[in-house]
């Protein structure tokens, strides 16, 4: 689930705001728009001391994303009010075993 919603229970694809996470994604939005980098967003996200969405460190990947793959916070449409799915696709990986994503044509 991105960073800032929560999945609503019983209701398929219906995402509700969680207003302490949407807070720090509003933060990084007017930080980035004031002209600061990711690196040093995420810098300030850590030493303010806010939890990330995984791990134990904001990084500027978190913030950036990959255009490509359009993740990221700054990246994903989902923060501007678009829900896009079928944007990648599960593969098992043979030699590891593990599930990679792959991403989707733009067209599907």
């Amino acid at each position: 689930m991105a960073y800032g919603y929560e999945a609503v229970p019983g209701e398929v694809g219906v995402r509700r705001i969680v207003e302490g996470e949407a807070d720090v994604v509003r933060r990084i939005f007017c930080e980035y728009l004031a002209g600061n980098s990711p690196r040093d967003i995420a810098h300030g996200l850590n030493v303010d001391g806010i939890a990330p969405p995984r791990g134990s460190r904001w990084n500027a990947s978190t913030n950036n994303g990959n255009a490509k793959r359009a993740n990221g916070i700054l990246q994903n449409s989902l923060y501007a009010g678009r829900q896009v799915w079928n944007r990648v696709r599960m593969i098992k990986d043979p030699d590891s075993g593990r599930r990679v994503s792959r991403p989707n044509p733009p067209e599907e």
